[in-house]
Order: C-alpha cells, then structure tokens, then sequence
C-alpha cells in the first residue's frame, strides 16, 4: 500500500512541475504543447515516460519527454522504489479550445487538462 501512495506522490509532483510555466525545459511547455495539438488536429495528446514517446509524435519534444522521463526515474531511487514496480508512467494532455473573449484580445482562453 505504501508503494503506491509513494507513486501517487511522484505522478502529482510531476504533474505540477509539467503544468508549470517554468517547467525548465520550456518556458510556457503547456503553450508550446497546445500549439502541437491545433496543427496536428488532435487535441489530446499522450506522453508515454517509459517509452519516450508521443502521440501524436514531434520530435520537437523529445528533450520534454526525455527530462521528464529522467526526473521519474530520479524520484522513484530516491524514495527507494524498485522500477519494476511501475508499470506504465503516462501524461495526458487535453486541450478544450474556448471562444475566443473580448477581454482577452488577440490572446488565447483556451483550457487544458493534464494527468
């Protein structure tokens, strides 16, 4: 039991950390990401930790997907965790478009959901 509250505490940290607008690697990532799902005409997008890779693929992400992928493993040693315990380590991202709002300009309003 304690194993998978300690898993839990990773994903939302690393969830947290991906949302955020300094998630150094990209600044605004989420932005960046959102802009990746309008071209490709998919607004959901599903990052795999283990196997570092996205649907749909960008190869403009792969220092996203791979620092990301690094800081799992990193919090899984450090809290004594053998990675044999986790089975899949997975992001989703979903992106809902908004109209747009006088208020907000030329800016953007749209949403989007990660877990």
């Amino acid at each position: 039991m304690a194993r998978r509250k300690e898993f839990k505490t990773i994903a939302e940290g690393l969830v947290n950390s991906f949302v955020s607008r300094n998630n150094d690697v990209y600044y605004w990532g989420i932005g960046k990401l959102y802009s990746h799902m309008v071209t490709s005409g998919s607004m959901k997008l599903k990052i795999d930790l283990v196997h570092r890779i996205m649907e749909p693929q960008n190869e403009e992400f792969k220092l996203l997907i791979d620092e990301f992928a690094t800081r799992l493993i990193i919090q899984i040693g450090k809290r004594g965790l053998k990675r044999d315990y986790m089975r899949k380590a997975k992001l989703t991202v979903i992106g809902y478009p908004n109209e747009p709002s006088p208020y907000f300009g030329r800016m953007a309003s749209n949403r989007v959901n990660c877990k």
